[in-house]
């Protein structure tokens, strides 16, 4: 009989932003921005283009700094990003036909 191992723990929040400012400029994208994800949590960042999305992503992800303010990220988590670069993940669809797939009946797949 075999034990599984968990992972650490998160904490109750998992990514934090506090007071944060940021500025490319004379363009302002964020000021005096505070709020918290907590474990958990589903979120979505949308916006226009230039509103500062990748921006704030790009700070919590520690790849850029504010000017002020803070970027808190647990110590337990662990961050992955799936960039934008519409080139990088070419998908090429091929035809196919269920005739040809051995073991594959001819019933919708649903």
């Amino acid at each position: 009989m075999g034990i599984a191992s968990l992972g650490p723990r998160l904490g109750d929040n998992v990514i934090e932003l506090r007071n944060v400012r940021k500025a490319f400029g004379e363009k302002l994208l964020m000021d005096d921005v505070n709020f918290s994800i907590p474990a958990g949590a589903i979120v979505g960042v949308v916006g226009p283009n230039g509103a500062g999305k990748s921006t704030l992503i790009n700070m919590i992800m520690g790849k850029d700094k504010p000017d002020s303010g803070e970027v808190l990220v647990g110590e337990t988590v662990k961050l992955a990003l799936v960039g934008q670069d519409r080139y990088a993940f070419r998908v090429r669809l091929f035809p196919i036909s269920l005739t040809s797939c051995r073991g594959v009946s001819r019933t919708r797949l649903d």
